[in-house]
């Protein structure tokens, strides 16, 4: 006797379960003979016999061999990048010419001078990593020149790292900055 064991269904023979159609393997699965019926053809998986597929000579032969004839275009369809299509064309007035040139005053942005906090909106060296306000981080910006030189009595050091901050709190570490 044979279990299936998708739905333990038990049958004595045959390859697949009755109920499910799971096929069946191992030990005591006995294959039942099956007779085919005549006027039905046969599938992929039995034998073809005298029933072989026939080429339909009004069909567009696909896998049996190439095409031989390629359809012409249609007229009312727009070609695409496979079929580049001269066209000419006036000059749009006012409109600027870009291809092969470059283009006037386009350069890489300028970086600001100070960086805004996204959380309190206050503005920040760009040297600084967080806020000295809120302490949140700042957005990373390369900077292209030195920082200022610091002021008198505007920058106090942190006790904690020695950073120099105008804020009250430390860019280095983000401490406290006692200043006084």
């Amino acid at each position: 006797m044979v279990v299936c064991p998708v739905c333990e269904h038990q049958q004595l023979l045959g390859e697949e379960c009755q109920v499910c159609g799971k096929k069946l393997t191992g030990p005591g699965v006995v294959p039942l003979p099956v007779e085919p019926l005549p006027g039905l053809e046969s599938t992929s998986l039995g034998d073809a016999g005298p029933a072989a597929p026939v080429a339909i000579p009004e069909l567009e032969p696909t896998r049996h061999g190439p095409v031989a004839a390629i359809p012409a275009l249609t007229p009312d369809v727009e070609p695409t990048r496979a079929a580049p299509v001269q066209v000419a064309a006036e000059a749009v007035p006012g409109l600027e010419q870009t291809r092969g040139e470059p283009i006037p005053g386009d350069g890489p942005t300028a970086r600001p001078a100070t960086l805004t906090c996204r959380y309190c909106r206050s503005e920040n060296p760009p040297s600084e990593g967080t806020c000295g306000r809120c302490g949140m981080r700042l957005p990373v910006w390369e900077v292209a020149a030195a920082p200022p030189p610091p002021g008198p009595g505007a920058e106090a050091r942190c006790a904690a790292c020695g950073t120099l901050n105008p804020g009250a709190i430390c860019s280095g570490c983000g401490a406290l900055v006692r200043r006084g």
